[in-house]
């Protein structure tokens, strides 16, 4: 490299600091997840045409990711640095707000990547509000003129809020992987799907919701039974999966791993139905189940006085009547006799649970020790556990206890049991 070139990748690292993403590898479904999700205040140390002539020199680079800066994501899409530079570039990701665009999704800004002829995944990510996004005008160009190529597409954002999502899902022909995480508060995810060209050839399929919003699977399972052929399919965020239905079209799946993630609302049976007897899909190699959080925290702590019991820095695990303790139980004893390992959060959430039980049982047999023998008079009894290194005793009885345990009466994130009220701090 000339001074000149190695000056202009100095003065382009420093202007990158604050847009730098970090990267959190997700080693069970190869997919990435950015920590960086807003717009960075923007550097001028260094200009748009020092930053083309660097772009220019980068011929080695195949896969560029930008987080959280508008000004290089639409650099990347001009026609000046596309049909210039990158000639090696396989994997495009932009996060952004594209904050000077009224519809970002608009299939007009990508023209200019089929210049990037080695160019095979696209993720977009649009971090913005959906009452900020005007849908454009502008006719969207004919789904055969560019993207055809692409056999990667990962779209997020208020995907939503305007129909040209739909305009860009249908330029693609021979997508094998397929995410769609919208956070639109009415999301329209069966239409999305809808727009999808050829969905019996995409093998690699994630849909969420990043919103409090709940949809049933049942309201996107027409859309879904075109998608035939999916090996690896992840669920998460707000898509409520108790519906039997959903579970025979995934019967009909040759999956091979099947993630269901947080705020997914699970039934166990239906889960059973995948893993053994006549209906277990053959070709299953892994069961991931995130819907349940669990952690430990500090030592449990009573107030003898009131009643109340502290959990200090614990996720009490939240079993409901679909997905109970008992009947994770179930499920993976279920699942061990048919060598199908299932692992996630909610197996972790099992050990925190255990650990909490234990903890609580210390902590009944001490307060009832102290009324027994009132040596003394303290008004706090603590567990013996906590940070871990509990012995972790607990039976499984799923009686309930903690933040939304079970059955029991439920006020302000708190919970009864045996007579104590239990507070995580």
């Amino acid at each position: 490299m000339s001074d000149r070139t190695l000056e202009l990748v100095e003065k382009f690292s420093i202007a990158l600091l604050p847009f730098k993403p970090e990267f959190e590898q997700d080693l069970r479904t190869g997919m990435l997840e950015p920590s960086v999700m807003e717009e960075q205040a923007d550097s001028e140390e260094i200009s748009n045409s020092d930053l083309k002539r660097l772009f220019t020199r980068l011929v080695a680079v195949r896969d560029l990711r930008l987080s959280g800066s508008t000004r290089l994501a639409r650099l990347v899409l001009s026609s000046e640095v596309a049909s210039s530079s990158f000639p090696l570039l396989q994997i495009l990701c932009l996060r952004s707000s594209f904050s000077d665009v009224s519809d970002p999704y608009h299939p007009a800004h990508l023209l200019m990547l089929p210049f990037y002829t080695e160019l095979e995944s696209l993720e977009l990510s649009v971090y913005r509000g959906s009452s900020t996004i005007r849908e454009s005008a502008k006719p969207a160009p004919p789904p055969d003129y560019h993207l055809t190529f692409f056999s990667w597409m990962e779209v997020r954002g208020p995907l939503s809020a305007t129909k040209s999502v739909q305009s860009l899902l249908q330029s693609f022909v021979s997508l094998d992987q397929l995410t769609l995480a919208d956070s639109s508060q009415t999301s329209q995810l069966p239409r999305l799907l809808e727009s999808v060209r050829l969905p019996k050839l995409v093998r690699r399929l994630r849909l969420g919701l990043a919103t409090t919003q709940t949809i049933t699977a049942s309201s996107v399972l027409p859309s879904l039974r075109k998608f035939t052929g999916v090996e690896i399919l992840r669920i998460e965020g707000g898509i409520s999966c108790l519906t039997m239905p959903l579970y025979e079209w995934i019967q009909t799946l040759p999956l091979r791993l099947l993630q269901l993630g947080h705020s997914t609302q699970l039934s166990v049976d239906g889960l059973l139905t995948l893993v053994s007897g006549v209906t277990k899909i053959s070709t299953l190699e892994h069961l991931l189940l995130d819907n349940i959080e669990g952690r430990i925290g500090l030592s449990l702590e009573a107030d003898e006085l009131t009643g109340v019991v502290s959990a200090p820095g614990w996720i009490i695990p939240r079993w409901t009547d679909d997905f109970s303790f008992e009947d994770f139980g179930r499920l993976l004893n279920v699942a061990a006799e048919e060598k199908i390992p299932i692992g996630g959060e909610t197996f972790r959430a099992l050990l925190v649970y255990a650990e909490f039980e234990g903890q609580f049982q210390d902590l009944q047999l001490a307060m009832t020790l102290r009324q027994l023998f009132p040596f003394s008079n303290p008004t706090r009894t603590r567990s013996g556990g906590g940070n871990g290194r509990g012995r972790g005793r607990g039976r499984g009885r799923g009686r309930g206890r903690g933040q939304g345990g079970g059955r029991g009466r439920s006020r302000r994130g708190g919970q009864y049991a045996e007579g104590f009220w239990i507070e995580q701090a």
